[in-house]
Parts: C-alpha cells; structure tokens; sequence
C-alpha cells in the first residue's frame, strides 16, 4: 500500500511531507511544520471530515462545478491550489487544470481519507489475471474485434469481425468509452492522455511509500513515485524502479521528455543526477474520459435507454478509476444472476 499522504514540494526544490493523521499519527508535528498556510491546513481537515460525514450516493449525487472553482469558493488559497491540489488531484483525474466534477472530487478525498491506496504485488496486471485464472479454459476470446450488437427477442446477438457471431441471454458491455460508444451510437466523451516513464537506479531515490508533488511550474511530471518502495519485485534485479506521469508535452520526443523529467525529479533529489537511467515510454491515449460537472447525470440518462439485458460495466458505469471498474463489474453480474441469468 501507499503512504496515506505525500511528499509536497512546498517551496523550489523544498519537500516536506503532508499525511494523514489517521493513518500516520506519528507524523502529526510535520504537519506543524509545514509552510501551507494554518487556514488551508483546516479548511482541507474539515472538508475531509465532512465528506466522512455523508454516503457516497449523496457526495456523487450533490450540485456540481469545476473543482478549481469549488476548492475556491471553499476559501482555499491559490498556493494550496498549486502546491497540493493541482498535482495530486489533476494526477487522479490526469486533469491538471482541475476542471473535473467537483462532486467527484469530494467523493475522491472521502475514498482517500477513509481508505488506503494499494498496488497489486507484481504490479496492477496481476488483477486481470488472476481474474482470469478463476474463468474456465477457453472462456476467454482474445484479438477478435466486436463490430455490432443487435438485440433481439429474449437474445442478443455479438457480430465478430469477419462473418462470425455469437448469442447471449444478457451482455455485459466494459469497454474502453470509444468502443462502448461506438457499438450504442453513442456520442463519446473526449479522452484525456497520458505518458508514463519509467526510471532504474541503484541506490534509491528517496525512502518511504510516498507520491512526489512537484508544484514548481511548468513541470513535466505531473507526479512521480518510486514503485519498488512499495514491491521490490517490479524493479530489474538489483535496482530501484521510479514511475513518473506526464500530462501534455506533446511536442516532445521520447529522448527530450526523458532529458526535462530527468531534470525535475533531479532538481528534488540532485544526489541521483548521476543514477537515473531510462527504462521504458508509454503512450496512453484513451487513459480516462473527461469528467466534467453533470457527467453523472449524462451517463445515468443514457444508461436508461439501453436495450434490455444489456449492461454497463467500467467508465460509462459511474466514474473512471480501477475501483469503479471492478466494482461495476461484480454489481452488474449480481444484478443478472438474481434476474435469473447463468
């Protein structure tokens, strides 16, 4: 699991942590010492307690706004906006101009100061394997492009690239939103895009399970970790592992975004200007659809109108994040089987 918290580049090149008290309460005097303003320090304390204080139906379901204009209408300053907000929010929504959904928001801070953020041992495709080791042999179809649903009288029928189909009694639809949207002509949301290095080195980077929030801008990296602190197993042999992720910087090579992140998470930690070593660069172009205020509302309406038997898992079913994608998942398969549905 991750630090319930994270490392806050408060001033150039100054880190200081900001955890939670409840999951860290032995840390409680950093946050004495931190150079956040006491106002902001109480205001995102008693925000977070709020949210603890309502169900996730009520949080999700409240009016909404941008999330920039919410944290200042809540009397956040531009500093905390820039320094906490900004960097560990627009990371979670790859949103960095925190336009997002301010209901969204507030049901995020509820998840993460009730709970702890967890990394799958071996990384997260762990989780859709082991998923898939529970399924009977041959269960799963891979490389095989769905061109068209066509609902039918108590069936519908899956039409397969070339002239092949299937038949099901119920479909459970979980997509990336292009697809989805494509198969129930549907108009899709915009996608926001990611890229993702990753760094060795052999001696680490920092200590502790702790997200870096570089707040100096412009910045490169939105965020970055170093993942073999939480499981050293994803780390070459001998080595440390350090992710970092780029919202923009579309212009720049591989080469060139590597030389500007390099020199960012150098300018926090100037003793590994010599270890970094470039490992990997991936390119995520449909990483998360665009959440903007009333998404929900948009999602729900059009939801109802699906043909019978017929379900929505992932994204579309709620909102964009891994946990919403397998609790989907498991809530829409329940709702068939009690249906009556094998």
């Amino acid at each position: 699991y991750l630090g319930a918290g994270a490392l806050v580049e408060e001033s150039r090149g100054s880190l200081h942590c900001v955890s939670s008290p409840f999951f860290h309460p032995g840390r409680l005097p950093e946050l004495f010492r931190s150079r956040l303003p006491w106002s902001d320090r109480l205001r995102l304390g008693w925000l977070a307690l709020s949210t603890l204080a309502c169900s996730d139906q009520k949080l999700l379901g409240a009016p909404a706004n941008r999330t920039r204009e919410f944290l200042l209408e809540e009397g956040f300053s531009e500093q905390m906006i820039a320094s906490f907000f900004e960097p560990f929010f627009g990371g979670v929504f790859l949103d960095p101009d925190l336009e997002t959904d301010s209901a969204l928001f507030r049901y995020y801070l509820k998840m993460f100061a009730s709970g702890r953020a967890f990394l799958p041992r071996g990384g997260m495709a762990r989780l859709g394997t082991q998923l898939a080791a529970q399924l009977p042999e041959g269960t799963i179809r891979y490389g095989t492009t769905v061109r068209a649903l066509e609902p039918g009288p108590g069936r519908i029928t899956i039409h397969l690239e070339g002239d092949a189909s299937l038949e099901a009694t119920a479909v459970i639809m979980a997509c990336d939103p292009p697809t989805s949207c494509r198969l129930l002509d549907w108009p899709a949301p915009p996608s926001r895009s990611t890229r993702v290095l990753y760094f060795s080195s052999p001696e680490p980077v920092y200590e502790g399970k702790w997200l870096v929030l570089p707040s100096k801008k412009p910045r490169f990296a939105q965020h970055f970790i170093q993942l073999s602190n939480i499981d050293p197993t994803l780390a070459p042999p001998g080595q440390h592992l350090l992710s970092a992720t780029v919202l923009g910087a579309p212009c720049l090579t591989e080469r060139e975004l590597f030389a500007a992140v390099k020199a960012e998470i150098t300018g926090l930690f100037p003793q590994t200007a010599r270890l970094l070593v470039n490992l990997r660069h991936f390119e995520i172009p449909l990483a998360q659809p665009a959440q903007p205020p009333g998404f929900r509302k948009t999602y729900q309406s059009r939801r109802q109108h699906l043909p019978p038997r017929l379900r929505l898992a992932g994204d579309l079913a709620g909102n964009a994040s891994l946990q919403n994608a397998l609790a989907s998942g498991q809530n829409v398969a329940r709702d068939l089987i009690r249906e009556g549905y094998r």
